[in-house]
């Protein structure tokens, strides 16, 4: 019996979302909705839902979906969540998982309470080249980490009306793309930085269009992380340790290679390829946590995803100081 999907929100990541959902095995898209009923509906005839909604509140409760995936504004993503969970229905909540650490904890205690399976659809987790990374660092190929530098940029069409634009709806470099590269050092070190510093630019409508963040951990390890979306960046990020370095290549959030370069001379590199975008291996991986009864991921587990959002939002505190 394959697991029933549920999307809420169609935007353009929705869209990437439902496409990789023919790459997981035992997945069906059942249900999508959005705000319009006739957007859904021709969502839905593009990647073969079986039904569509005009309201999210019908999709949270139609009693055939197991599984919400949450694709709207990132403000948005603690009501939408927590409709869903009361409706006990499990969540796969995109990326941010909420815009502050208080709504992040209740949305976490609601599915425990509830007993109902939620992640921060962080995607670049679950990628192969990343987990390999991982892998390396885990088996101490480069020694112990002592610094990080990564980066995330690309030039955006100024566009009033679109989301980027508008702080209210969480636009700006740092909410949309920053998280990113904080996510990068956050789960390398395994907890926040002692010191964090910044440096940002504003434009004329209190939207930060790039920022920079400098930041040290207890044991003397740094970071330097940087988003922009006024101009692109080389997107990539390098991991230094006391006996090598790793890089994952452009674009290192989605990268399928990356590179092992250790000071004795000694160099590795890992190609990976798969269909789609790569949206399958979160998904796959929720639908291995449910069917193992969990309520949380053992590899994206609910404090990470605090720690990211409490990280943003004390960064974005000293932005609009």
């Amino acid at each position: 019996m394959p697991i029933r999907w549920g999307i809420l929100g169609l935007g353009k990541i929705a869209k990437k979302f439902a496409s990789d959902l023919q790459y997981v095995p035992d997945a069906q898209l059942y249900a999508v909705a959005s705000r319009s009923k006739s957007k859904a509906e021709a969502f839905a005839r593009s990647f073969g839902a079986m039904q569509a909604f005009g309201s999210y509140a019908d999709l949270a409760l139609c009693p055939e979906v197991e599984v919400v995936y949450i694709a709207t504004p990132h403000t948005m993503h603690a009501v939408h969540s927590l409709m869903c969970i009361e409706a006990g229905k499990h969540v796969l909540c995109e990326k941010l998982f909420t815009t502050d650490a208080d709504a992040a904890h209740a949305l976490c205690h609601a599915a425990q309470t509830q007993q109902c399976f939620i992640m921060e659809a962080m995607w670049t987790q679950f990628l192969p080249a990343f987990r390999q990374m991982l892998e390396w660092v885990r088996d101490g190929q480069i020694g112990q980490i002592v610094a990080v530098q990564a980066d995330f940029g690309f030039r955006a069409p100024r566009n009033p009306h679109h989301r980027l634009w508008q702080p209210q709806l969480g636009g700006g470099a740092l909410w949309d793309i920053g998280c990113y590269p904080l996510f990068l050092a956050l789960r390398l070190f395994g907890t926040t930085p002692k010191w964090c510093v910044q440096a940002h630019y504003m434009d004329s409508q209190q939207v930060d269009v790039q920022t920079t963040i400098a930041a040290q951990w207890p044991n003397g390890a740094l970071a330097n992380l940087h988003c922009s979306i006024v101009y692109p960046m080389s997107c990539r990020a390098w991991i230094y340790g006391t006996q090598g370095r790793v890089l994952l290549r452009p674009r290192w959030h989605e990268s399928r290679s990356l590179r092992l370069e250790q000071w004795d001379g000694t160099s590795h590199s890992a190609t990976f390829q798969w269909p789609g975008f790569g949206y399958q291996f979160e998904a796959m991986h929720v639908q291995q946590c449910i069917a193992q009864g969990r309520i949380e991921s053992p590899e994206l587990p609910h404090t990470l995803s605090i720690q990211l959002v409490a990280w943003l939002c004390a960064v974005q505190c000293r932005i609009a100081a």
